[in-house]
């Protein structure tokens, strides 16, 4: 070994629409996912916290490809794969760190552990998140891959460069996962009990601008806003108390929330303001406001800031109406709700802490709040104990309240959670297969005894179709139609052929009295069913035929 050891930490690609490449015009409309990867800069700022002689960095390909196709307005794989290479040649590392983050990009990670070999076979591979951490048997089919961190990766990893160092044997690293005589073990899983003894986030080699200018999207179509937005990602607090059986977040970040310190929370988003000239930010906990008393002090400290932000979720039960006030006046842009399922049966069966009562009771208190706000609805079905009958009341639950939007999402067996063993032991899937293959789940789906995948998947989208482009409520019930209007755009801008986004545009002008702007997208409507005839039978099942076929 080196007298300096060198550790490259890497952000792979992320192909939030396909599986093998990026999507130029995606790329050109900002749709693409672009976001800080904020668990390897924590790792890189751990570890320059213990060890002084060495040399670690964190190479964000995914960013760095984005900003690429952007400058040449091309999509040119092979030639993206090769800055990677020539930056693992380069900077000569002793360790590479690839992050998966979660199960369906662990395809990638494994096809950048199979270029590190390429490049240097004597590099040390090892890959954390989500897919590494849950589903390392089929992750350690690949050879080139050497090591694995389950969970929390900074202690573990800490850990693990000490026995690289050789000051510590394997089988005392913690969160580790290794081969061993012809096998694979797993050492106990060790965490950061105070969150806040881990170093603010190492941003040094981020590609700030290009986080701040890029991934706006939300924040544009959600919301009327009168200024240029630049986002930055802050990390507030980690695990998960509740036991939801379809959820991995759990065996990621543990049972136990650890918050950290809100001074030094507000610390990092005034040090955002200043140096970048953040004026946005998103917080990605799983659990930002399930201790209420902690939330409340939380968000009368960001009001002082007068920022925007959002969030990546929501816990339903846990907001009071002095929680919905106070996230209005500290400047949420929108409401993203887990409501999951419209079925009390089926929330008892997930473990989720929620009733539909719950729900709707929210809805109405945060209409009466602010009638204006975005309320964004999650549901998940085609879970593998449901019945069509139950699917169906989740379509009827999403369209009775008073949403803004809704994203139907059929159930994705993540590996280690309760609902995946349910699965395998039903013989639903197999466990040797890659069995989430996208992000995009709306498409995707298992089959049981009570429903076929195909059959779900229709009746998913009919429900989409019906709930956000049909009977919008922006623009068929409260009269909001500038905010339906946001919404059909942004769907056109990721997907330029969706039939159903045009008509609802068609609808909208004719609402306004502009009869030539409505032909226009009535006639964008009929010319995209006849490029893309995917949407055909969704047009028959609603009697559109004579407007948008013939």
């Amino acid at each position: 070994m080196k007298n300096q050891l060198k550790i490259l930490l890497i952000n792979p690609f992320f192909f939030f629409f396909s599986q093998d490449r990026y999507d130029l015009e995606k790329v050109k409309n900002k749709t693409e996912f672009v976001e800080a990867p904020l668990g390897l800069g924590y790792l890189s700022a751990y570890i320059k916290k213990y060890f002084k002689n060495i040399d670690i960095e964190v190479y964000d390909a995914n960013a760095m490809a984005i900003s690429e196709i952007i400058k040449s307005n091309d999509v040119n794989m092979k030639h993206l794969f090769g800055l990677v290479e020539t930056k693992i040649k380069t900077y000569r590392p002793d360790i590479i760190g690839i992050s998966a983050l979660f199960e369906f990009n662990g395809y990638i990670a494994l096809k950048f552990i199979h270029l590190v070999k390429k490049a240097e076979k004597n590099i040390i591979t090892i890959m954390g998140g989500a897919y590494a951490s849950h589903s390392f048997n089929k992750a350690f089919k690949n050879k080139n891959l050497d090591f694995i961190i389950k969970g929390e990766g900074e202690e573990g990893f800490r850990q693990f460069i000490e026995y690289i160092l050789n000051e510590r044997n394997v089988k005392d690293v913690g969160s580790l996962i290794y081969r061993s005589n012809g096998g694979i073990k797993a050492n106990s899983t060790v965490l950061v009990n105070n969150i806040d003894t881990i170093p603010r986030v190492d941003r040094s080699n981020f590609l700030m601008d290009l986080y701040a200018s890029y991934s706006v999207r939300l924040a544009n179509r959600h919301s009327k806003i009168s200024y240029i937005p630049r986002l930055a990602s802050i990390l507030t607090s980690r695990g998960c108390p509740y036991k939801c059986a379809f959820c991995s977040t759990r065996l990621q970040w543990g049972p136990k929330i650890r918050y950290r310190k809100i001074s030094d929370v507000m610390s990092e988003i005034k040090w955002l303001k200043d140096t970048y000239n953040i004026n946005t930010f998103f917080f990605p906990d799983d659990n930002i406001c399930t201790n209420s008393k902690h939330f409340i002090e939380f968000l009368k400290q960001l009001k002082k800031e007068k920022i925007k932000w959002l969030s990546g979720g929501f816990q339903v039960s846990a907001m009071t109406d002095e929680a919905i006030n106070l996230c209005i006046e500290s400047g949420l842009l929108y409401f993203p709700m887990s409501f999951e399922s419209g079925a009390n049966e089926t929330l008892k069966k997930l473990k989720k802490p929620l009733n539909i009562k719950q729900s709707e009771d929210f809805v109405k208190r945060a209409r009466l709040i602010d009638n204006n706000i975005y309320i964004f609805g999650s549901w998940i079905t085609a879970l593998p104990f449901e019945t069509l009958e139950d699917i169906d009341k989740t379509h009827a639950f999403a369209k009775y309240l008073d949403l803004d939007w809704s994203s139907f999402y059929c159930y994705q067996p993540y590996p280690g959670t309760e609902i995946y063993q349910y699965c395998i032991d039903k013989g639903y899937i197999q466990e040797n297969e890659e069995n989430v293959k996208s992000p995009v789940a709306l498409l995707n789906a298992i089959s049981t005894e009570n429903f076929s995948a195909s059959e779900v998947v229709f009746k998913n989208y009919c429900a989409n179709i019906d709930i956000n482009f049909l009977n919008n409520r922006n623009l068929n019930g409260r009269g909001n139609f500038t905010q339906a209007y946001r919404d059909f755009v942004d769907i056109i801008n990721n997907y330029p052929t969706h039939v159903f986004a045009h008509y609802a545009l068609s609808n909208y002008f004719n609402n306004l009295g502009n009869k030539k702007k409505s032909r226009y997208f009535l006639m964008k409507a009929r010319e995209s069913s006849e490029v893309e005839k995917f949407y055909e039978p969704f047009i028959k099942h609603f009697n559109l035929t004579k407007e948008l076929l013939e």
